[in-house]
């Protein structure tokens, strides 16, 4: 059996076949995922939300335009002589309609309620993108899973492939009486343990394409597209950690989130403190009725303005300030908390992309050392110079080294996206990205 190097098996495997569907790739299945999954839904929903409560907090300085109408059926009419002429006060019909405007002029607690809606606005819509941004990843970690364990069956099958020509070869020596029955015997072991591994690898499969396809909200039943771009950047050079912080610093939605969080705390926490100031309102109606009385107007209009503040309200208004204070305080100290977690998510990427890159550079090696070791098990247990035990064991080696190799191989590219999350990059690399 002719054994190739594992990247050009890797390749050869996963490409589609004439007359495929064309793959799934990473950046459609991302796609999809926003599009189908509950979860970017619910964090479109939320940043919905926020914009209607700015719009509830603006409102204040807006006026307000309340009409009325009623009608009244009495039992008798009351009328009234005033000098010759007779003046009806309340007619059998009564019939009244007011339309009153108001606006409130200065009101010193709409301010910072106002201002509070803005930065609770501009935190969740960070949020909400943080939370679809977390969706992506975890799409592209369930993808670039599926992608190892389908590896793993690729090798399954090569390895039960082999140890099939391997059976057939120790019953055709054993016919031949050049070996013993217990070569038969090893060989059936090892094909009835390769088989064994294809099968738990097929489970493992078809368990990772469900949860893929739970983060889709869709079947999954074509095949994966490697995705070659994002691995090759996985094996490059990455910067200096402390310039890393600092562009995670900037980048991070969920930092972004916290710090407007905090600036709306304390604009809400500055509220009660205002309470002490009086608030001016102004106020118009038009009246119309059929009922003029004595004034002898059917339409009458009048303007006002108020003035009021609480002098006194047993200490409520301390009470929320104090509450509202340690609250912010509180959230400061997350954000602090946060931030610094950032350049340990940063740093502890490092660490482990550079295990990865490293830990992928050995499996090659290893891969490519295995086979080589296969080929020539397999060529000496051929010419009678190399026992049963030794060809499964040359066999199981490669198989191991192959699997240990796909693992390595998209891990690195997991810790790739580990790092990229960490800075606050979206999972898929950009056109400059790959250019550089």
């Amino acid at each position: 059996m002719s054994l190739r190097t594992p990247t050009l098996l890797v390749l050869a495997l996963l490409a589609p076949r004439p007359g495929d569907a064309a793959p799934l790739s990473l950046d459609r299945a991302i796609q999809l995922a926003l599009a189908h999954n509950e979860l970017a839904r619910a964090a479109d929903e939320r940043r919905l939300a926020s914009d209607a409560r700015v719009t509830r907090a603006r409102a204040y300085f807006f006026p307000n335009l309340v009409g009325t109408a009623s009608y009244s059926r009495r039992s008798t009419e009351v009328t009234r002589q005033l000098g010759t002429e007779p003046v009806t006060l309340l007619r059998l019909h009564g019939l009244q309609a007011t339309v009153t405007l108001s606006q409130t002029l200065f009101d010193p607690r709409s301010y910072p309620l106002y201002r509070q809606a803005l930065e609770d606005r501009k935190a969740t819509r960070s949020s909400s993108e943080h939370q679809k941004r977390l969706l992506r990843f975890e799409t592209a970690q369930a993808f670039l899973s599926t992608l190892t364990l389908e590896w793993v069956v690729q090798s399954a099958g090569r390895r039960l492939a082999l140890a099939r020509q391997n059976l057939a070869d120790a019953r055709a020596r054993y016919g031949a009486q050049l070996s013993s029955s217990n070569d038969v015997t090893k060989a059936e072991l090892e094909s009835a343990i390769a088989e064994r591994e294809l099968t738990r690898a097929r489970a493992s499969v078809a368990t990772a394409r469900l949860q893929l396809g739970h983060l889709l909200n869709t079947e999954v039943s074509d095949a994966l597209e490697v995705p070659e771009p994002l691995l090759a950047l996985a094996s490059a050079k990455v910067a200096s950690s402390q310039k890393l912080v600092e562009e995670a610093r900037r980048q991070r939605l969920d930092l972004r989130a916290s710090e407007g969080q905090l600036r709306a705390l304390r604009a809400f926490a500055s509220e009660p403190l205002l309470r002490v100031l009086p608030s001016l309102v102004f106020s118009g109606q038009v009246k119309a009725t059929n009922e003029p009385g004595f004034v002898g107007k059917y339409v009458d209009w009048s303007l006002g303005l108020s003035l009021s503040w609480t002098l006194f309200d047993g200490g409520v208004w301390y009470g929320e300030w104090k509450e509202r204070r340690a609250q912010t305080r509180a959230a400061e100290a997350e954000t602090e908390a946060r931030s610094r977690q950032v350049a340990l998510d940063v740093r502890r990427a490092l660490v482990e992309i550079e295990n990865a890159q490293a830990a992928s550079r050995l499996a090659q090696v290893a891969v490519d050392a295995a086979a080589k070791n296969a080929r020539e098990t397999a060529a000496l247990y051929r010419q009678g110079l190399a026992s049963a035990l030794e060809n499964a064991d040359a066999s199981t080696r490669l198989f191991d080294a192959e699997v240990n190799f796909a693992r390595e191989r998209y891990g690195l590219a997991i810790a790739y996206l580990n790092l990229r999350a960490a800075l606050g990059h979206d999972p898929l690399p950009t056109v400059e990205e790959r250019r550089s």
